[in-house]
């Protein structure tokens, strides 16, 4: 795993570097960025099926899920104060789909 990421991250750099146009790498890799911080929110949805065939929320992270509504919901604000939208929209897709984990536990 330690290799791909080395390789993701190369190929990261040498697109910044090749890319004559530096608000579009910005721009890119901003969308690029965002859409893993939304899918890191989002991983432990995997479990959410097995949540709501057994009706125990034991296979859900609930002290990682709870940072994660702390971490993102600040960020939001954040993101909001300098009106930021790479900053706030993936931020707030994280809290929204983090506090509906957390819902889980108060429902299950």
């Amino acid at each position: 795993r330690m290799v791909y990421t080395v390789v993701f991250v190369a190929l990261v750099q040498l697109y910044i570097y090749l890319e004559e146009d530096l608000p579009t790498a910005q721009l890119r890799l901003g969308i690029l960025c965002s859409s893993m911080a939304v899918a890191y929110c989002s991983a432990p949805l995997a479990n959410v099926q097995h949540v709501f065939s057994t009706g125990s929320t034991q296979a859900l992270p609930f002290y990682l899920i709870l940072a994660t509504v702390a971490v993102t919901g600040l960020w939001t604000v954040y993101g909001f104060i300098i009106q930021d939208s790479f900053v706030l929209v993936p931020n707030m897709l994280g809290c929204v789909v983090a506090s509906f984990q957390l819902a889980l536990f108060a429902y299950f």
